[in-house]
């Protein structure tokens, strides 16, 4: 009787085995957080468990619990725990000399002959958030660098430039400073020295973060995804 109810227990645990799939680096056709990467996606019978890594981007990330993952055929699969990362409203500051950084998200299990989905954490998210469009299980990544699925957002200023009310002298005077302190702004972009100034701490930017080991690829993504000077978002 004790030999029957091993070979069962042995039984359970190798169909239980037998039925948990691995895929490393799968193709991901667009993304919102461009230097998050999905590293590896484990299906088991309890848990999709999606690992990344996050390059240091100077600042800090965080997790909005809502994160949620659906899949071609529609179906939903919600958060049920994730490793070594803060959870909105908290924040995880990356370390001083630290890469990148790792950590899991477990969701719900993927139905077995599912092998496309999308992971959303913020349904109508941008360009900082966790957000992975067209993942294939049945594909591989090949690159370091990943399609932006969200367009930049860009701040647009028009200067127009109106006539003075006809109030004399005053009117004239204000014209004529208003006029020069377009001109001297204007003038002032155009000096091909600042602009070489500003390509120069770009490239050097660049240069130093492949030799401290992130490659082409990942050195170009951290320099269009974030910037040398202070900034209002510090992160995601």
């Amino acid at each position: 009787m004790k030999a029957k109810l091993f070979l069962t227990s042995l039984f359970s645990l190798f169909c239980g085995l037998g039925f948990a799939q691995t895929y490393v680096d799968p193709y991901v056709e667009s993304v919102g957080d461009r230097i998050c990467f999905i590293t590896k996606v484990e299906v088991t019978k309890q848990n999709t468990i999606v690992s990344f890594e996050h390059l240091n981007n100077n600042g800090w990330i965080r997790l909005d619990p809502n994160i949620f993952i659906r899949t071609n055929t529609g179906k939903k699969l919600n958060y049920v725990k994730s490793e070594n990362i803060a959870l909105v409203p908290d924040q995880y500051n990356f370390a001083p000399g630290e890469q990148k950084h790792a950590f899991k998200v477990y969701f719900e299990p993927l139905p077995k002959k599912v092998k496309e989905f999308d992971l959303i954490e913020v349904e109508s998210g941008g360009q900082y958030d966790f957000n992975f469009y067209g993942v294939n299980l049945n594909k591989k990544r090949t690159s370091d660098s990943q399609k932006p699925h969200f367009t930049e957002r860009r701040i647009e200023t028009e200067v127009v430039l109106t006539p003075p009310p006809p109030l004399g002298e005053m009117a004239t005077g204000f014209a004529e400073m208003y006029k020069a302190t377009i001109d001297s702004y204007l003038n002032y972009l155009k000096q091909p020295k600042k602009l070489k100034e500003l390509a120069q701490i770009n490239k050097d930017y660049y240069d130093a973060l492949i030799e401290v080991g992130f490659s082409k690829e990942q050195a170009l993504q951290i320099l269009i995804s974030t910037s040398l000077f202070p900034s209002m978002n510090g992160g995601k």
